[in-house]
C-alpha cells in the first residue's frame, strides 16, 4: 500500500532501520522477530488483530543490540526497552499538525538502513543487517542498468519482506519513476498479472524465472526491461521472453544488499551452458569464485561464490557465530571480508559468471554426492519439457516436470537421464504437474511438491517375470525388502536399489540365499 511506503521512507528519513513484517505471517513468527530485533515501535496500515496484542521483551530472552544500531554509542540493552511497542496506525495518523519539512538527521553510509529476516538452519528465522552504503550503491548501479528514468513505470512485484522489494522501491523513488503496486492476489494470478501490466503500462518489471515459465506469452509494447532474478534463469524463458525488450538476468542474495551482479542476455558471448548466465559485478563490488580454503578458482572450474566490497551486511543480528562463519575474512586482501554464498558458479572465458546450483542441494545417493542442479538441466534440455525440478522424496530422487505439449512418460525421461548421467543419478520418480507451487514471493515451493507414491515408482519399460529358480527367489527377496509390487527379470539391480525404498540390511541367513559369482555373471565358458 502507499502507506507501506511512505513508512518505510518515514524510517528512514528519522535515522532508523526498517524492519518489514509480513502481517500473515505466524504470530509467533511476528513475535519472535519483534523481540529479536529488539523493535520498539510498529507501523500499520490497517488495524491489523495481529499488532494489537501488547508484544513485551522481557530481559531473559532479549539480548543487546549494540550490533544494529545506526549510532551504537545511542543504543539500549534490549532488557530496558519498554515493555509494550507502540503501533502507529499510518491510515489513522493525523498529519495536518506535524512539520513537513525534511529531519536534519546526520546519517553515515555505515549506518543501519534495514533488517531482512530469512530462513534459519535452526527453525528460527535469522535478521541480516544492511547498510546505507550498499543501499546507495545497488540502486544507482541498477538504475543505469536497468534503464530507469522519470518516464519509466516500475512494478512493485516482491514482497515488502522480500528484499528484492528493495531494488524495486528504491530504483523508482531515486529515478523519478512511478512505482506502481497492486494487491498481491492480483500478482501471483497470471491472467491479472499480463492484464495489470498491460493496463498499467509498466515498462520495469522484475519476476522470478519460475513464473516467467508459466506465464504465456503476450505481446507487452511497453514493458522495455524485464528482470529475471531469484532463482536459475533457463535459455528458454530468455528467449520467449527477450525479444524486443531488455532482459536482464541478476543474482544476489540478501547478505549482499539484493543484487551485485547482472548482466543482459544480448551481451552474453555464449549460449553453453544449461541456464543464463548471472552477468558480472556491479560497480564496487568484489566477486570471487572460490574452494574450499577460499583462493581463486580458475576459469572454468566451479566453487563457491564468495562476495565483497561495499554490499556486505553487517552480519546477522545477535548471531556472532553464525556471522563470523558466514562472513570470512578476505585472504587476499587484509581487513576485508567475504560472504560465502553457499552457490556454486564458476568463471566464463568472457568474464560473466555461470550460476551451477547451490551446494547444498547436494544429496547422498548410496554414498554418491549428486547436485539436483545438474539433473534439472538435463531434463529440461529434453525438447519436451518446460521446467524440471529435482528433489529428494520418500528418501530417493524424485523429477518434477511440466511438459511443453504431450507428456514424454517416465520411461523416455527416465532414458533421456540415464544417456548422459551415472545410474545413481537418474531418479526412481517422474512426475508430471501442471504447474510447480510458489512460494508468496514467486519462488518455487518445493517443500509443497507433492509427495510420490511408491506405485509410482518407474523401473524397466518393459515387466518379464522371473524365469528360473534363482530369479524366482532375487525377486522375491528384493519385491520384500524394497516394498514394491513386483520385480522382473529385466528390472536394473541399481535403479531398484537407488529407486526402491531404502532397504534395511537383512541379518546373514535372513533368506535362504547362497550364490556364488558364476550364478550372478556368466563366465566365458557358460
Amino acid at each position: 500500500s502507499p502507506q507501506q511506503v511512505i513508512g518505510m521512507l518515514a524510517i528512514l528519513k528519522a535515522g532508523a532501520a526498517y524492519l518489514p513484517i509480513d502481517p500473515a505471517y505466524p504470530p509467533e513468527r511476528i513475535r519472535y522477530m519483534l523481540e529479536d530485533a529488539g523493535a520498539g515501535v510498529v507501523l500499520v496500515d490497517a488495524a491489523y488483530e495481529v499488532f494489537s496484542v501488547q508484544y513485551s521483551v522481557s530481559s531473559d530472552e532479549a539480548e543487546p543490540n549494540t550490533e544494529h544500531s545506526p549510532d551504537a554509542s545511542r543504543e539500549t540493552p534490549a532488557s530496558t526497552l519498554s515493555s509494550r511497542l507502540q503501533v502507529i496506525n499510518l491510515a489513522e495518523l493525523n498529519t495536518e499538525h506535524l512539520p513537513s519539512e525534511n529531519p536534519n538527521t546526520p546519517l553515515l553510509p555505515d549506518n543501519l538502513a534495514y533488517v531482512i529476516y530469512t530462513s534459519g538452519s535452526t527453525g528460527r528465522p535469522k535478521g541480516v543487517l544492511l547498510q546505507h552504503r550498499g543501499l546507495t550503491n545497488l540502486v544507482l548501479a541498477q538504475i543505469e542498468g536497468f534503464a530507469i528514468h522519470e518516464h519509466t513505470r516500475e512494478l512493485q512485484f516482491a514482497s515488502f519482506s522480500f528484499d528484492a522489494s528493495v531494488s524495486e522501491t528504491f530504483t523508482a523513488l531515486c529515478a523519478g519513476a512511478t512505482l506502481v503496486l497492486a494487491p498481491r492476489e492480483r500478482l501471483l494470478s497470471g491472467p491479472d498479472l499480463l492484464r495489470m501490466l498491460h493496463e498499467e503500462r509498466i515498462s520495469v518489471a522484475t519476476l522470478p524465472p519460475s513464473l516467467l515459465a508459466v506465464l504465456p506469452h503476450t505481446d507487452l509494447p511497453h514493458l522495455k526491461t524485464l528482470v529475471s532474478a531469484g532463482e536459475a534463469c533457463s535459455w528458454d524463458v530468455a528467449d520467449a521472453w527477450g525479444q524486443g525488450r531488455r532482459f536482464i538476468n541478476a543474482y544476489g542474495p540478501t547478505e549482499a544488499t539484493v543484487g551485485p551482479t547482472y548482466g543482459i542476455v544480448a551481451d552474453f558471448s555464449r549460449r553453453g551452458g544449461a541456464t543464463v548466465p548471472i552477468g558480472k559485478p556491479i560497480g564496487n563490488v568484489k566477486v570471487a569464485i572460490v574452494d574450499d580454503a577460499l583462493q581463486p578458482a580458475p576459469v572454468g572450474v566451479p566453487g563457491e561464490i564468495a562476495i565483497g566490497g561495499v554490499a556486505l551486511a553487517r552480519g546477522y543480528l545477535n548471531r556472532p557465530d553464525l556471522s563470523a562463519a558466514k562472513f570470512a575474512p578476505d585472504p587476499l586482501l587484509p581487513g576485508q571480508r567475504l560472504y560465502r554464498t553457499g552457490d556454486l558458479a564458476r568463471w566464463l572465458p568472457d568474464g560473466n559468471i555461470e550460476y551451477l546450483g547451490r551446494l547444498d542441494t547436494m544429496v547422498k545417493v548410496r554414498g554418491f554426492r549428486v547436485e539436483l542442479g545438474e539433473i534439472e538441466a538435463v531434463l529440461e534440455n529434453h525438447p519436451a519439457i518446460q521446467s524440471a525440478v529435482a528433489a529428494v522424496r520418500n528418501n530417493q530422487l524424485a523429477a518434477y516436470y511440466i511438459p511443453r505439449r504431450d507428456d514424454p512418460g517416465a520411461e523416455a525421461l527416465r532414458a533421456h537421464v540415464a544417456a548422459q548421467l551415472p545410474g545413481y543419478m537418474t531418479p526412481g520418480y517422474f512426475i508430471a504437474l501442471d504447474a510447480f507451487p510458489l512460494t508468496p514471493n514467486g519462488k518455487i515451493d518445493r517443500n509443497a511438491l507433492p509427495l510420490p507414491d511408491i506405485s509410482q515408482l518407474s523401473f524397466s519399460a518393459d515387466y518379464v517375470a522371473p524365469r528360473t529358480p534363482t530369479e524366482e527367489l532375487l525377486a522375491a527377496i528384493w519385491t520384500d525388502l524394497l516394498k514394491v509390487e513386483r520385480v522382473g527379470a529385466l528390472d536394473n539391480f541399481f535403479e531398484l536399489f537407488t529407486a526402491g525404498s531404502t532397504p534395511a540390511c537383512p541379518n546373514r541367513g535372513a533368506y535362504p540365499c547362497q550364490l556364488i559369482a558364476g550364478q550372478l555373471f556368466p563366465t566365458a565358458d557358460d
